[in-house]
């Protein structure tokens, strides 16, 4: 069966940035397919008078999550493992605490010498109970 759409210029396209009008006829053109094919299959479709606000509400929505956050990330600090004085160990960990629920948890552990030799460390319950004080 042959489908025909006509898509009149209405002022939905002039309002859209000139940026934005490859995107727009992009999703416009996804949209004429996918109405085909609901046409084919005999799903319900939207009138093709939609057509150019749905793609630029997509457009928007697309947009809208995109925003990138223009916080810049920490930077960068190398720290360099130096040796714990003679007959003492040195423990390095990652840690991370849970507000919600008030626990901590430890993970990523290394114990090491004054000679830097790696020592097991072994946990039983790696959530610790964190209480205000």
């Amino acid at each position: 069966m042959p489908l025909s759409c006509h898509v009149h210029h209405t002022s939905e396209v002039s309002d859209v940035k000139d940026d934005y009008r490859k995107e727009v006829f992009s999703i416009a053109a996804w949209l004429l397919w996918n109405r085909r094919n609901a046409i084919h299959f005999g799903r319900p479709v939207r009138p093709t008078a939609q057509l150019l606000s749905t793609a630029g509400n997509l457009l928007q929505d697309f947009l809208a999550v995109q925003q990138i956050d223009t916080a810049s990330p920490p930077p960068h600090i190398m720290h360099h493992w130096s040796t714990p004085d003679s007959n003492y160990h040195k423990i390095n960990f990652n840690a991370a605490m849970f507000r919600d629920s008030h626990l901590a948890g430890i993970g990523g552990v290394v114990v090491r010498d004054w000679r830097g030799i790696k020592r097991p460390l072994k946990m039983d319950n790696p959530n610790l109970k964190i209480t205000a004080s």
